[in-house]
């Protein structure tokens, strides 16, 4: 009877070197992520301060009245998912909804949206941003 013997090694190897490396990248992605959260949460800000009571036009940014809004936002890292994977969420933490009926308005009120606009601003940054970390990453392991 013939024996037929597969070498694993190096293929164990090699899921060893992609573990490391995803641990590698994981801290500078994590960085990236919160860096382009921190700048969305100060454009959204920048963004409310720029216009000026009484109203905001239908569509617009909401006005600063209070300062309620802006005092409310903050940048956070979520819970994981269900397949581990982490986020950070620029939210605001109003408990009456506020923010979130201004973002997607309601049968009354027409949206006034803040947050989406932002982030859609610095969508090309966070790519940006997270292709730089992995790249560093893997430069950092591979040498």
């Amino acid at each position: 009877m013939t024996a037929f013997q597969i070498d694993t090694s190096d293929v164990e190897r090699g899921i060893l070197r992609v573990a490391n490396l995803v641990d590698l990248v994981a801290g500078p992605i994590r960085e990236a992520m919160k860096d382009v959260a921190d700048t969305i949460r100060t454009d959204t800000i920048s963004t409310i301060s720029r216009q000026a009571p009484p109203r905001s036009q239908k569509r617009q940014p909401p006005a600063r009245v209070t300062g309620a809004l802006i005092a409310s936002l903050r940048t956070k890292l979520a819970k994981p998912n269900r397949n581990g994977m982490r986020a950070y969420v620029v939210s605001s933490n109003l408990k009456d909804r506020y923010a979130f009926m201004l973002e997607s308005g309601t049968r009354r009120i027409v949206e006034r949206p803040f947050l989406v606009p932002a982030a859609m601003r610095h969508r090309v940054e966070f790519v940006q941003k997270v292709e730089a970390a992995i790249q560093l990453a893997i430069k950092q392991s591979t040498s």
